[in-house]
């Protein structure tokens, strides 16, 4: 289990889709929330409220990840989403390598 910490063992996809899950799951977990017991318990907050916060959330979260999309070296990219070990990763790397300039 403590390998899992590591994104570069198992690449970058299992924590793409648990973050898209988390994206998608959370306000049908509030609606149900709301659903089964949100009239029965006295919140000091009202639903809207809930669902503001949950939609700047959700927005702060998609603007976040468009940034870090557009802010990567383009050539770069594909290493992010498709599943590459980390040693099918260095060896790509290593052979589709450029010069850096300072």
């Amino acid at each position: 289990f403590p390998f899992l910490r590591f994104p570069g063992y198992c690449g970058p996809l299992p924590y793409s889709v648990s973050i898209i899950y988390n994206l998608v799951i959370n306000p049908i977990m509030v609606y149900t929330a709301f659903y089964l017991g949100g009239s029965q318990v006295m919140m000091m907050v009202s639903s809207q409220y809930v669902w503001i916060g949950l939609a700047i959330a959700t927005g702060v979260a998609f603007l976040g990840m468009v940034m870090m999309g557009c802010g990567m070296n383009a050539n770069r990219r594909s290493t992010f989403y498709k599943p590459l070990p980390m040693r099918n990763l260095l060896n790509k790397m290593w052979d589709e390598r450029n010069v850096g300039y300072l």
